[in-house]
């Protein structure tokens, strides 16, 4: 089991990591493409942490069987391993590879919100108040954030997942008894 954690939560991270790369190399940082990074971000997520997918389905044949509770432990592991090569990405990213971000990304939702014409002033003023305090965020603390939305998407999958993936337990007939 622990090998197919770490192979599959490898796999995992590196692809996400790698697709994110991606994204920044042909997107770029441009904060008009802020909405589009978001779609290519969180698809990346699910695509890269779909490897749960196929790792319990590795387990399953491999051993035989595969019950919940393992499947949901393989799961939980592949989505920690898979988060925490993202987060560390992440961190590199905004300390080596855009400095700037948290400030362009704060600067480009001030924007959305004052130019939102479906908001009333009061709301206007209450998302500018709640968006201020994720203004001094440090890269760490973005790198946890990362870490946090990925183990959250990877425990979704490894539910779902679990639950395809159990084995079926043998039926007795009533005959037999």
């Amino acid at each position: 089991m622990k090998k197919t954690v770490l192979r599959f939560g490898s796999i995992s991270g590196f692809i996400l990591v790698k697709l994110s790369a991606i994204s920044y190399l042909t997107i770029g940082t441009d904060p008009n493409n802020y909405a589009l990074s978001e779609i290519v971000g969180y698809t990346s997520m699910v695509l890269s942490l779909a490897i749960i997918f196929f790792a319990l389905m590795h387990h399953r044949k491999k051993q035989g069987h595969l019950n919940f509770g393992q499947g949901f432990v393989i799961g939980l592991g592949i989505s920690t391993i898979a988060a925490l090569l993202f987060a560390i990405f992440d961190v590199f990213y905004t300390t080596v590879i855009e400095p700037d971000f948290m400030t362009n990304y704060m600067n480009y939702y001030v924007e959305q919100i004052k130019n939102n014409p479906n908001l009333s002033e009061t709301d206007r003023m209450t998302q500018l108040v709640e968006l201020e305090a994720y203004a001094d965020m440090s890269p760490a603390f973005m790198g946890f954030i990362m870490f946090v939305t990925v183990w959250m998407i990877g425990i979704i999958m490894t539910l779902i997942a679990a639950a395809i993936f159990k084995s079926k337990k043998a039926t007795q007939s009533i005959d037999a008894v």
